[in-house]
């Protein structure tokens, strides 16, 4: 049988030709891969609709106090003036309802899946620890990082059983992580970041329960120390010289931190539906107000039953209602700023 050759020309050709084409192909799927929907974060959306419709109201509010004070003429333009910013804004309040529900929808996914990662984290934790102590000997127990230590995986492969089991397990789990995470990114880069920052708050959290066992606790009881929760450590600082008191005094802080984060990634939902209920309020104040704009339009032709049309802004229910609107966008906006 007779075997052909490349010649080293056509050779360099078609590698050149296969890594134009590859580079085409990597560059084609960078230019039309999705953007993430959430690139921004959450409280920013809301923050800025906020700050633009409290302008609009106050200016609103402001041309109606001004209407008795202006001739008819002036009068009657004001008043369909305020009607077309009336229509407006309720036009923008239906559209960001829409858009803060799917916000907030979104939003509840990803503490939904920071939950479920959560959940992930601990059964791979859990798998890692039967790995190990059908493995390791107990004296060496304490050298393991449960939380990351990557040999286990292959134990599916050079253990028999249960082991093997346990690492076939680990790896689903971990492949489990890894989708939750990519499925946070894909919705919101800042939820992703506020879970990397999470991770590495964790990470030294344990790294400062350690140095505390390490330097309180007899080293044959270290294997019963779960580095990732026991709480007794945070008490050190008080009763424990230095430089054990240091290190509870930074894991203090540092669980202070954690709760600060998953409180961020839990609150994103509710301040979204908190802009929901805002917007359906300020589409209400603008019915309430439409209605005496049409009922002093109506009465154009008597001065005396339009100017009790214009007084009539000035009723107690509509002056509640604009008393409301402003505390739940000063409430909002002070939630928004702790947040930021």
């Amino acid at each position: 049988m007779k075997i052909e050759f490349i010649h080293h020309q056509n050779l360099k050709r078609h590698v050149k030709f296969l890594c134009i084409t590859l580079a085409i192909f990597i560059l084609s799927a960078l230019f039309f891969a999705p953007i993430p929907v959430l690139a921004l974060d959450y409280n920013g959306r809301l923050n800025s609709y906020i700050s633009n419709v409290k302008a609009d109201i106050d200016g609103i509010v402001t041309s109606i106090k001004n209407l008795p004070s202006l001739s008819y003429e002036n009068g009657k333009t004001t008043l369909a003036e305020i009607d077309t910013r009336l229509e407006k804004i309720q036009t923008d309040a239906a559209r960001n309802v829409a858009e803060f529900q799917k916000l907030s929808d979104q939003a509840q996914h990803n503490y939904e899946y920071f939950l479920q990662l959560e959940t992930l984290k601990q059964q791979a934790k859990e798998k890692r620890r039967l790995i190990m102590q059908s493995t390791v000997p107990q004296d060496l127990w304490s050298q393991i990082d449960l939380d990351s230590d990557k040999i286990f995986l292959r134990y599916e492969l050079y253990q028999p059983e249960p082991v093997a089991s346990y690492a076939s397990d680990l790896r689903n789990l971990e492949k489990n992580i890894n989708f939750a995470k990519a499925r946070i990114r894909e919705i919101s880069q800042t939820d992703y970041e506020y879970v990397s920052q999470l991770e590495d708050m964790q990470g030294k959290a344990r790294e400062q329960r350690r140095l505390i066992m390490q330097s309180t606790v007899s080293q044959d009881l270290w294997p019963q120390i779960d580095l990732d929760s026991d709480k007794i450590f945070q008490r050190y600082e008080l009763y424990y010289p230095e430089p054990v008191a240091s290190y509870a005094r930074e894991l203090r802080n540092l669980e202070k931190n954690i709760n600060f984060v998953k409180a961020r990634l839990k609150e994103s939902s509710l301040n979204l539906s908190n802009g929901i209920v805002l917007a359906n309020n300020i589409s209400k104040l603008c019915d309430v107000l439409q209605k005496r704009i049409n009922l002093a339009t109506q009465k154009f032709g008597n001065v005396k039953d339009y100017a009790s049309a214009l007084n009539s802004f000035s009723d107690p229910d509509v002056l509640n209602e604009i008393g409301e609107l402003d505390k739940m966008i000063a409430d909002l906006t002070q939630t928004l700023s702790l947040s930021a």
